[in-house]
């Protein structure tokens, strides 16, 4: 026990030497290009509008660099809100969304870890919430420059360590969500793969294009 309570103060130490390196912590640029901007509003048979954020939305996420836009399939009428956060320098970017659904009053019903092919294996969190009658299955992960992982934690580190090594880093929260009908979390799954699928290629070439 003595020897478990040790390694974690070394642990958090060794946290605390890092956020404190020179450049940790630092405001994210706002003259960088922003990838979201390249994120087209059409995608195959997806069709997406915009949902505005208000400036206190900005300045609590810290970075302008946001998109928040509904797709809706105009054959199938499956719709999936898009949320990606990204920051330069700024390894927090935004608060988990477990955290963010449970602060609008939205009720976990279910969380755990994933890998699931959405146009590609990508590590996620798969979420089932309730709000009243409505239930949603959300989708979320993190990246760090390449590195991608469903845990707020991990995410943190990858960013810490490219501090550490004075590498430019960019930081990112990525997130889909679908209404259920009938609580079919199943069904809710599939239509934001589909959706990924046509999304997760745009999303990449843009984040890979800006230096």
């Amino acid at each position: 026990m003595r020897r478990a309570r040790v390694l974690a103060a070394i642990i958090v130490l060794l946290f605390l030497a890092l956020a404190s390196w020179p450049g940790a912590g630092r405001s994210p640029s706002t003259t960088m290009p922003f990838v979201c901007m390249s994120i087209p509003k059409t995608l195959g048979d997806w069709q997406g509008h915009d949902d505005p954020l208000s400036e206190r939305q900005y300045r609590l996420l810290e970075t302008r660099d946001v998109l928040l836009r509904t797709y809706r399939n105009q054959r199938t009428s499956e719709e999936v809100l898009a949320c990606v956060v990204v920051a330069e320098g700024d390894r927090k970017v935004a608060h988990p969304p477990e955290v963010c659904y449970q602060g609008q009053g939205w009720t976990v019903l279910e969380m755990r870890r994933a890998g699931l092919d959405l146009g590609g294996p990508r590590p996620v969190q798969w979420m089932r919430v309730r709000l009243g009658t409505t239930e949603e299955v959300v989708l979320f992960w993190y990246r760090a420059g390449q590195q991608e992982t469903n845990s707020v934690l991990r995410q943190h580190w990858n960013g810490l360590l490219a501090e550490w090594r004075r590498e430019p880093i960019r930081s990112g929260l990525i997130r889909f969500s679908t209404r259920l009908k009938g609580g079919d979390g199943l069904a809710g799954e599939r239509t934001v793969g589909r959706f990924a699928a046509e999304f997760l290629p745009v999303l990449d070439r843009a984040w890979n294009a800006l230096p």
